[in-house]
């Protein structure tokens, strides 16, 4: 038995174990979804705070709600503006 081993594989079945290993990340990938990171939360409610500043600055009132934002102006032409809060579904960064 000299020579031959039970781990001898050629080039080919190499080539298919990893093709298998790939398609089944990328279903577990693509089955799961894409969830924004802690950074990502951070950054866009820093946005959030920064445009809420910038329209307080505006003489704009920004009134918040759990689900949405409200902004208001007085004076002619101006009126009551809702926000929806709640996220639109992400976009996995593989399909941007």
């Amino acid at each position: 038995m000299s020579g031959s081993s039970i781990f001898r594989f050629s080039i080919r079945e190499l080539f298919l174990l990893t093709l298998v290993i790939a398609m089944a990340f990328g279903w577990l990938v693509d089955h799961f979804g894409y969830a924004p990171t802690r950074r990502e939360i951070d950054y866009l409610r820093w946005k959030s705070d920064s445009l809420k500043r910038v329209l307080e600055d505006y003489d704009y009132t920004v009134e918040e709600d759990n689900e949405s934002l409200i902004v208001k102006k007085d004076g002619p032409g101006y009126g009551v503006h809702n926000f929806d809060r709640t996220m639109p579904p992400q976009v996995p960064f593989w399909r941007r």
